[in-house]
């Protein structure tokens, strides 16, 4: 199981022609996973793969297609459906990582926290403060009109 955490230490690739290398390696992953999925619609495993492979796509890209973020996270849904996958903290990680990027917190908490539960190791507990100071800091904002000073700021 890979956990997509891995992946993004090096978002961006030295070369133009290396960037186009990686987009083209990343969407024939996703050739790959859907063909997979036409052999066992209820395999997670498959399902899984897609949910990274868009995931990944979305960081090679320049993380700005959330459509991506959209279908990586339909297909985390999918491989939930599979009872086998419920055991994987990579799934759950992977799948708070695209939630956090579409701004859906609540969810991206919950996904990091059961991340966490299964894998302690995995570095989940880190992303939740992560997540629970940039809330804490819109909220103060909030309170305090500041807001677009604070994303300004960030």
């Amino acid at each position: 199981m890979t956990s997509i955490k891995g992946i993004l230490h090096d978002k961006r690739p030295s070369t133009i022609e290396g960037s186009v290398d990686q987009a083209l390696l990343v969407e024939e992953s996703i050739k790959h996973a859907k063909e997979a999925i036409m052999l066992d619609i209820r395999d997670g495993n498959s399902w899984y793969n897609m949910g990274n492979a868009y995931l990944t796509s979305f960081f090679v890209g320049g993380a700005w297609d959330h459509t991506k973020l959209h279908h990586s996270v339909k297909a985390y849904q999918n491989a939930e459906k599979d009872k086998t996958m419920n055991l994987n903290p990579d799934l759950y990680y992977n799948w708070a990582t695209a939630d956090k990027y579409l701004e859906n917190y609540e969810r991206a908490l919950r996904g990091f926290e059961v991340a966490a539960l299964k894998d302690p190791g995995l570095g989940a507990n880190t992303e939740v403060q992560k997540i629970i100071s940039l809330l804490d800091k819109l909220d103060n904002a909030m309170k305090n009109g500041c807001a677009y000073l604070l994303i300004m700021e960030t």
